[in-house]
């Protein structure tokens, strides 16, 4: 099924993704899943939420750059080798 994902570009610093987090929290924001990459100097934040519009605008009010893309998401079992047999199907 196709998704909103809303990307985020933050400065890598301490406390900056608890900075996100809260902003989103206390926007409402009920988040599904997270995910972080990094670098020294700054990360993309990936997320899914439930309101991914509402939550890219909290973000941008509060100054972070924020963006949506339409992705690809796959509900994976929790069992050994369920990843590696979607994997063969992509």
């Amino acid at each position: 099924m196709f998704v909103k994902q809303l990307s985020v570009f933050l400065e890598n610093t301490e406390g900056r993704l608890d900075e996100v987090l809260k902003i989103l929290a206390q926007g409402g924001i009920d988040l599904l899943s997270a995910s972080l990459a990094d670098t020294m100097e700054y990360g993309v934040l990936r997320l899914l939420a439930k309101d991914p519009d509402k939550a890219k605008q909290i973000l941008k009010d509060a100054g972070f750059a924020a963006r949506i893309d339409e992705v690809i998401a796959v509900v994976v079992p929790d069992a050994v080798g369920s990843l590696a047999k979607v994997s063969q199907r992509l």
